[in-house]
């Protein structure tokens, strides 16, 4: 057995979060996370029953100050660095280690003794449950100082080029969006080399106002890199007297290390670009934690990690990812605000926990996260008025979308979400066999008889009960949370959806919802009409990863303006990478019918006009559908399913091929 870095449970995933929350940089300032964060634990008790076969040297090394006391010592040997010395036989080892600056974590090596799965660890509150580790077996490096891995990258071109503050120098392009820091070899001359970073060339070329730049100082080293790794595509390096010259730029990109279990193509070129562009998207900003963004925020929001893990589950299937994800989010302490400090980020965190068992059946997670996901329930449920709604108090921010409407008062859409947590919550109890799940699942009905009495107004749900007029936002969660009638959502399709004087979304945030409530209603045609005409509108405009926000009427450099910054845009965002999830869900069809795809359901968009060939990450295994003129094709490696086509169902058996010809 290898010895291996052990620490207390979860107590990595906060120390990294605390670290990538604290990375974001605008102009080489920092800038502060603005809501509460977890803080790791700075002593942790870490112990191990065990037996030896002779006697043996036990080396201990800690990050930090380490406490050592074995078997019945009354005593602990304090401050202490080397190795003890035992005989054979049963033995207790109790090592507390104390680290208020970073992860304190453990390493213990000698035959019969090594730090790993076998050992427990306390915080302090006397629980002792069994420690975490994750294949770190270098002792000189502790967990909390990994870093994800590089790989150098050249530029494709290099031209001369004007910035608008009238220098001149060299332009470089990398061909597509990158996470990166920049490496320049061979400076020379005095003073320091300016770099100017740019995700599109209009903002490289602006040095005043593009948010990202570095100077490198003129010095003894022949190869200057870059603190921070940034996101951009374009380099601009002015050249000019008093600026020192140099030999040669390339750029060290950071990955994660994502494992592509999805495959699709189609046979429209437009359609195939749209998603390996959306995937690439969603590779970029899933790093140690799902992200938002990488130029601006950097961060871990609530509304982007809903959609980044529904994205993963039919791309990556990640689940290492989204659980420190998820957990990142539940924290540990005493829930005094919203997640991220947003209501509704709140609600889709608590989602997020039962969608991830929907997907991988993984009832452990839920075990563990269930305390969290209660208390964040709670704490809304305290926030509720007279009514038993949910509304914004002391000016908290309720977000929605990035769009103009009013946030004040009752907001439909805010007390769907309080639904569909109620429901998740209860789901949960269910599946852990906790005696409030069928009241919380009548509550949940109560609720949602009291929305539909208090919203519905006939043609569709009301924004508020301020009697400001009907948007998308209630109308799409009320579909796709199962929340209203047949009857109901016909008049939501025709006189909402379908409706272009209904206010209209503008970012792929809302849009990901919105296409996943046309195609619920029997409109996938009309989410590939609009997939193909927004996202590809994006790819017209030269998007090598997809935006914060678009808007096809906005042209020029100010379509790379957000937040009162002419470059404030992100030009790859998490929330952009939808088409991932939502070709894979409703053109090939696939979703899980039991919890964690022991059976899944297969319902494909067949149009005669957009052929396909898919693979899709099933649990373990895989679905492939192949769907050609005259021919469907289904090979299940994970579990058995059904095909669901035409009013008919088919059944699909676990590794055996099912073919059925068509009527094109």
């Amino acid at each position: 057995m290898r010895s291996q870095w052990i620490w207390h449970k979860n107590e990595l995933t906060y120390c990294l979060y605390n670290k990538v929350m604290n990375r974001r940089r605008e102009k080489n300032v920092k800038v502060l996370c603005c809501w509460q964060l977890p803080q790791v634990c700075p002593s942790v008790k870490f112990m191990r029953y065990f037996e030896l076969a002779k006697t043996t040297e036990i080396r201990i090394r800690a990050n930090g100050t380490v406490s050592v006391r074995v078997d019945d010592c009354p005593h602990y040997m304090y401050d202490f660095a080397g190795s003890v010395t035992l005989p054979a036989g049963r033995h207790v080892l109790l090592a507390e280690v104390y680290n208020p600056a970073d992860l304190p974590c453990l390493f213990v090596e000698g035959e019969g003794c090594e730090s790993g799965a076998e050992w427990i660890s306390n915080c302090g509150n006397g629980k002792w449950i069994p420690c975490e580790c994750g294949g770190f077996y270098d002792p000189a490096r502790v967990p909390s100082c990994c870093t994800l891995p590089v790989r150098r990258v050249q530029p494709v071109a290099c031209a001369r080029a004007e910035a608008k503050n009238g220098s001149s120098g060299l332009l470089y392009d990398f061909g597509r969006e990158l996470f990166a820091y920049p490496v320049i070899e061979g400076i020379r001359g005095s003073g320091e080399l300016p770099v100017n970073y740019g995700e599109s060339e209009d903002e490289a070329l602006d040095p005043v106002h593009s948010e990202l730049s570095d100077t490198f100082p003129v010095g003894d080293s022949p190869v200057y890199t870059a603190n921070l790794t940034k996101a951009f595509r374009y380099i601009f390096v002015p050249q000019g007297e008093n600026i020192p010259s140099f030999g040669s730029l390339s750029c060290n990109e950071e990955y994660y290390p994502v494992r592509t279990r999805a495959k699709f193509t189609s046979s429209d070129e437009l359609l195939n670009k749209i998603y390996k562009t959306a995937e690439y998207t969603l590779e970029l900003t899933s790093r140690e934690f799902f992200l938002d963004g990488l130029k601006r925020d950097r961060w871990v929001w609530a509304g982007d990690t809903l959609q980044s893990e529904w994205m993963s589950l039919y791309s990556f299937f990640d689940c290492a990812l989204i659980r420190n994800t998820l957990v990142a989010l539940l924290g540990k302490d005493k829930f005094e605000q919203h997640i991220n400090g947003i209501m509704d980020y709140s609600f889709y965190v608590i989602w997020g926990v039962w969608e991830y068992y929907r997907y991988t059946g993984d009832r452990r997670f839920v075990e563990e996260v269930y305390p969290r996901s209660l208390e964040l329930y709670n704490f809304c449920k305290s926030r509720t008025n007279a009514n038993g709604f949910m509304q914004k108090i002391n000016n908290e921010w309720v977000f929605i979308d990035w769009a103009d409407f009013s946030t004040d008062g009752e907001l439909c859409a805010e007390q769907m979400l309080l639904y569909k947590a109620t429901c998740a919550i209860a789901a949960m109890e269910e599946l852990l066999g906790i005696a409030t799940g069928a009241g919380r699942a009548r509550e949940a009905e109560t609720l949602r008889e009291k929305i539909d009495k208090t919203f519905w107004t006939g043609e569709g749900y009301a924004h508020d009960t301020a009697g400001h007029p009907v948007t998308r936002y209630a109308n799409i969660f009320a579909v796709l949370m199962g929340f209203c009638s047949q009857a109901q959502a016909k008049i939501i399709l025709e006189k909402v959806l379908l409706n272009d004087s209904v206010l209209k979304i503008k970012t792929p945030y809302m849009k990901f919802y919105e296409m996943s409530a046309l195609a619920e209603l029997g409109r996938a045609d009309k989410m590939l009409e609009i997939i193909k005409s927004y996202w590809g509108g994006m790819l017209a405009e030269g998007a090598t990863s997809f935006w914060e926000e678009y808007d096809p009427a906005v042209k020029g450099a100010e379509r790379y303006a957000m937040y009162g910054r002419l470059f404030g845009k992100s030009l790859c965002h998490s929330w952009g990478a939808s088409p991932v999830y939502l070709l894979g869900r409703y053109l090939v069809g696939l979703r899980p019918e039991q919890d964690g795809y022991k059976t899944f359901v297969l319902r494909p968009f067949l149009d005669g006009k957009t052929y396909f060939e898919a693979e899709l990450p099933a649990g373990e295994g895989s679905v492939q559908v192949t769907y050609r003129k005259g021919l469907l094709r289904v090979y299940s490696s994970a579990a058995p399913g059904r095909l669901e086509l035409e009013g008919k169902e088919f059944f699909i058996e676990a590794g055996k091929a099912f073919e059925l010809c068509l009527k094109d």
